[in-house]
């Protein structure tokens, strides 16, 4: 998470599958990421927010959010860089109640 920038991570999650299901979906494929800076850090205690993020990213079988089965791609800690990775969680931080994605 050192160095992260948020607006990187914004431009890479919008480029990626990711923005497919979490952003554009109508969250029945995948839970969507309104909101998800607000809850991360209480998704799987005692993990923090960042903590949670960077296990739900690279391995997403290891907590499946309710009602939702394990679709996502298991290769991101292939596809991605650490600084992409960390990029792209402090922009999904920002993503609190008020201040969804667009």
């Amino acid at each position: 998470m050192a160095g992260a920038d948020a607006a990187i991570g914004e431009r890479l999650v919008s480029e990626t599958d990711c923005a497919t299901c979490h952003m554009t979906g109508d969250g029945t494929t995948a839970p969507l990421f309104d909101g998800l800076g607000s809850v991360a850090g209480e998704r799987r205690p005692p993990l923090s927010a960042q903590q949670y993020l960077y296990e739900a990213i690279l391995l997403p079988a290891a907590h499946l959010v309710d009602g939702y089965a394990n679709a996502m791609p298991n290769d991101y800690g292939e596809r991605f860089s650490p600084a992409d990775l960390g990029h792209m969680i402090a922009y999904l931080l920002t993503l609190t109640a008020g201040n969804e994605a667009s």
